[in-house]
């Protein structure tokens, strides 16, 4: 069975203690980056960073990945760690 990750976001975000933990993440195969962009905003906010984590990965539900993938690059490179950041610099 496959399961769309993205379809999941809503309640995980809901429920941010289940982020670790969801059948549906585990398999998602997402560059490095965003690995990095997670652990810079949980070492921050913990579980606000957590939480914008997950609202930086329901940007998927309107933009492609690759589109996602410049913004948290960018956002990193300019030391922008944050859900309003990355949002801002995928619209651009």
């Amino acid at each position: 069975m496959v399961f769309d990750p993205v379809h999941y976001l809503p309640l995980i975000e809901r429920k941010i203690n289940a982020l670790d933990q969801a059948a549906p993440l585990a398999e998602w195969d997402l560059p490095p980056e965003f690995a990095t962009l997670r652990r810079l905003m949980e070492a921050r906010m913990i579980k606000v960073g957590r939480r914008e984590y997950v609202q930086v990965l329901r940007l998927l539900e309107t933009f492609d990945i690759d589109d996602l993938h410049a913004a948290i690059r960018q956002a990193l490179c300019l030391g922008a760690v944050g859900f309003d950041a990355v949002k801002h610099l995928v619209l651009c």
